[in-house]
C-alpha cells in the first residue's frame, strides 16, 4: 500500500497530489521552449513543426500540445478521482486545559472530522482556532509540537495528528495607561479583573468596551505587553487618546404645541480630572422658552467577573 505524509502544506509524496486534493478537471500551461523530458512526440522546432497538435504522454496526465506560432500551448486533462476521507483525528493538548470553555469549543468545532472529506483550508482554520483559544485563556507560550496529515493514496484515506505543548498559564500583572487625560487612580476603577487572576482575553474586551462607553476617549487599545511577561505574569498596556472635550449641537424644529423654534446645546464631556460631565441645552420657540443644565458625576465601579 502506497502512502505519503503531509506536514501541513508541504508534501513528501513522490507522486502528483491531484488525486487526494480534488483538483479541477482541466488545467492549461504555456511553454516557450518545449524541451521537457516529460513530453513524448513533441516537435523540436518552433513554427516549422509538421503538425499543429501533438499528443503528450506524462506519468500522470494525458493531454495535447498545440503549436501557436513561436509558442506552444499544453492542455492536460486531469481526472480527480474519489476524494480522500478522514478516518481518524487525534488532537492532544497537554496541561490542564479541559473545562476551559474557549478551548473546548474550538476543539469540538475542529474540521474536517472523522468521515468528512479532507479539506486543507478547513484543517488550517481549525488548527489556528485552537491555537488562538489557548492564547485567549492565558497559555501565551503554547506551541504546536506535532502537525501531521498522513494520506493513504491507495485507500483514499487520511489521518490527522495534532499536539500542543501549552506551557504555563499566565496571570494578570499590573495595568498601565498611556495617553489619557485622567490620573491612574481614576482609570484603575475601569479594570474588571484583579492582579493575579488568570489572563483572559474576554476581560480585555470588557475593559475596552467600558472605556468606549465612558465617552472620554477617541482611541482605546488594550493588549498584553508580551515583551515584559515574566514569571507567569503578563502586564497589560492600555493606549488612549482623548476625545473632543466640548461638543456643540443645534437645529430647528416645528411642533404643534410649541410652534417653530431653534434648539442648541453645549456638552462638556469632562470638566475636571475626576471625570465629571456637564451639559447645557436651550430651546427658543414661539410658545416655549427653556434652559436646562445637567451635571453627571461619573464614578466607574471596579467590578470583577468570574
Amino acid at each position: 500500500m502506497s502512502a505519503c505524509s503531509l506536514m501541513d502544506s508541504t508534501t513528501n509524496c513522490p507522486q502528483p497530489r491531484s488525486a487526494p486534493w480534488n483538483c479541477s478537471n482541466t488545467a492549461s500551461a504555456r511553454s516557450v521552449a518545449p524541451r521537457s523530458s516529460a513530453f513524448t512526440g513533441v516537435p523540436k522546432g518552433r513554427s516549422s513543426a509538421p503538425s499543429n497538435t501533438t499528443a503528450i504522454t506524462t506519468s500522470a496526465w494525458p493531454g495535447e500540445l498545440a503549436n501557436e506560432g513561436e509558442d506552444y500551448r499544453a492542455v492536460f486533462t486531469v481526472k480527480p478521482g474519489d476524494p480522500v476521507k478522514v478516518t481518524d483525528v487525534d488532537i492532544r493538548i497537554d496541561g490542564e486545559t479541559e473545562g476551559l470553555r474557549a478551548v473546548d469549543m474550538a476543539r469540538a468545532a475542529f474540521s474536517p472530522r472523522r468521515g468528512q472529506r479532507l479539506d486543507h483550508a478547513e484543517y488550517e482554520r481549525s488548527k489556528a482556532a485552537i491555537h488562538a483559544a489557548l492564547f485567549s485563556v492565558g497559555y501565551l507560550d503554547a506551541e504546536l509540537a506535532t502537525h501531521r496529515v498522513e494520506v493513504q493514496r491507495a485507500a483514499n484515506t487520511a489521518t490527522i495528528n495534532l499536539a500542543w505543548k501549552v506551557g504555563q498559564r499566565y496571570r494578570f500583572a499590573d495595568t498601565g495607561f498611556d495617553g489619557g487625560q485622567f490620573p491612574d487612580e481614576f482609570m484603575q476603577r475601569y479594570i474588571p479583573w484583579e492582579v493575579g487572576d488568570y489572563y483572559d482575553q474576554t476581560q480585555l474586551l470588557a475593559l475596552q468596551q467600558r472605556l468606549f462607553d465612558a465617552n472620554y476617549f477617541a482611541i482605546s487599545q488594550v493588549q498584553p505587553d508580551l515583551d515584559k511577561a515574566s514569571a507567569g505574569s503578563v502586564p497589560i498596556a492600555v493606549t488612549l487618546a482623548p476625545a473632543r472635550r466640548t461638543v456643540y449641537t443645534g437645529g430647528i424644529f416645528v411642533g404643534t404645541d410649541t410652534g417653530a423654534g431653534i434648539r442648541g446645546g453645549i456638552e462638556r464631556r469632562w470638566v475636571n480630572r475626576r471625570g465629571h460631565k456637564m451639559k447645557f441645552e436651550t430651546i427658543l420657540a414661539q410658545r416655549l422658552k427653556t434652559l436646562s443644565t445637567s451635571t453627571r458625576f461619573h464614578c466607574p465601579a471596579r467590578t470583577t467577573t468570574a
